[in-house]
């Protein structure tokens, strides 16, 4: 079916777009990659979402793997927010 990722952040608006426009840049060759939105809360505050839909969790996890080695160079990095609980989630059901 298909894997969402959810990578939580809090950063400044302006980081937070050029940021994004840099890691869609990277992330548009990635094979298994579905696309990816940078979502912005709907409540005042400086809380954001990057969802990845991947083709399935290989996918993910090569990619990831290939991050990891490279020391996660992604522009976002910086304002990752830990305190959110893993966003990886297998698709069970689509309509």
């Amino acid at each position: 079916m298909g894997v969402l990722v959810m990578v939580h952040y809090r950063g400044p608006a302006e980081a937070m777009e050029s940021g994004y426009a840099e890691t869609a840049r990277r992330l548009s060759v990635t094979p298994g990659l579905r696309g990816a939105e940078l979502l912005r809360g709907t409540t005042p505050g400086d809380r954001w979402v990057l969802l990845m839909r991947w083709s399935d969790m290989d996918a993910f996890r090569t990619w990831e793997d290939d991050l990891r080695r490279r020391g996660h160079p992604s522009p976002l990095r910086p304002y990752q927010d830990r305190t959110r609980p893993e966003g990886h989630y297998e698709i069970l059901v689509e309509t």
